[in-house]
C-alpha cells in the first residue's frame, strides 16, 4: 500500500485500529484469566478426579507446562508474525490453540491430557507478544506507551478475575457419556468458550493492520527525512555565511 494515504484510506485505516485494538484489550483479559482460572482449582482436580499415585509430581509439571510452552514458542510465532504481518490469521491459529488445549485439560481419564492440554494452551499464549508488537507498530510514540499500559492492565486485570469466576462453577456436575465434569475440571471448558468467542471477535474486529500501513516506520522515515532536510538547510547556511569572509581573505 501507498505510504500517501488518502483521506477516505486514512480514515477507514483509523476505524480498523480502533477496533483491532478493543479486539486485542478483550484478548489480554483473556489471556490473563489463561493461567489464573485453572491453576487454583488444578490441585484439587488432580486429588480428586485423576488417577495416579504421583499427584505432586503432575501438579508440578502441569504447572510448569503452560509458561514452559509460552516462553519455548513466543520468539517464533512472534518472528512469524512479524515477517508475514498475518495478525488476523496468527490470532485465529493462537486462539485454536488455547481452545483445543482447554478442551483437552478436562479431559480426566489420565494426567497425560491435562499436561498436553497445558502445553497446547501455552503455544496460544504466544497471541500476547504478537498483540503488543502489531499495537507498537500501529500508534505514534507519543501514543505507544498509554496503548501498552492498556493492554497491561487488561491482562492483569484478567489474570485477577480469574480466580473469581471460580465462585459461579462451585455447584457443577454433570456427565457428557463418560465425560465428568465438575467445579474442578469446568474451568477449562469455560475458557474453550471464551477462546471461541474471541475467534468470532477476531475474524470481525482484527485487521492486519501494519500490513496494510506501517504506521511507527511510516513516522519514523518522515523524522528521519526531516532531521536530514534540516541538517542539509543548515550546512547551507554555515555555508553561505562563510562565502563573504572567503572573498575577503583574497581580496587584494
Amino acid at each position: 500500500m501507498n505510504m500517501n494515504l488518502n483521506t477516505i484510506q486514512k480514515e477507514k485505516w483509523l476505524q480498523k485500529r480502533k477496533y483491532t485494538f478493543i479486539a486485542f484489550s478483550i484478548q489480554m483479559v483473556v489471556i490473563g484469566m489463561e493461567y489464573s482460572l485453572t491453576i487454583v482449582t488444578l490441585w484439587l482436580y488432580i486429588k480428586e478426579m485423576i488417577n495416579t499415585s504421583s499427584p505432586k509430581l503432575y501438579y508440578g509439571l502441569v504447572s510448569l507446562s503452560y509458561m514452559l510452552a509460552c516462553a519455548i514458542l513466543t520468539p517464533f510465532i512472534g518472528r512469524w508474525a512479524d515477517r508475514t504481518r498475518d495478525i488476523n490469521k496468527s490470532s485465529l491459529i493462537c486462539n485454536m490453540l488455547m481452545l483445543t488445549g482447554n478442551v483437552l485439560y478436562t479431559i480426566h481419564f489420565s494426567p497425560i491430557f491435562l499436561i498436553g492440554g497445558r502445553v497446547i494452551s501455552g503455544f496460544g499464549g504466544a497471541l500476547k507478544s504478537i498483540i503488543y508488537s502489531e499495537t507498537i507498530r500501529s500508534y505514534v510514540g507519543h501514543e505507544t506507551s498509554t496503548k501498552l499500559s492498556v493492554l497491561s492492565i487488561m491482562l492483569n486485570f484478567g489474570f485477577m478475575l480469574g480466580p473469581g469466576i471460580n465462585f459461579f462453577f462451585k455447584d457443577i456436575n454433570f456427565y457428557i457419556g463418560r465425560w465428568h465434569f465438575k467445579n474442578v475440571n469446568f474451568p477449562g471448558l469455560f475458557l474453550g468458550f471464551l477462546c471461541f468467542a474471541m475467534e468470532i471477535v477476531t475474524i470481525t474486529m482484527v485487521h492486519d493492520l501494519s500490513k496494510e500501513f506501517d504506521y511507527k516506520d511510516f513516522t519514523e522515515n518522515n523524522f528521519i527525512t526531516n532531521v536530514v532536510d534540516e541538517v542539509y538547510e543548515y550546512d547551507n547556511i554555515i555555508d553561505d555565511k562563510k562565502i563573504p569572509l572567503m572573498q575577503k581573505n583574497i581580496l587584494p
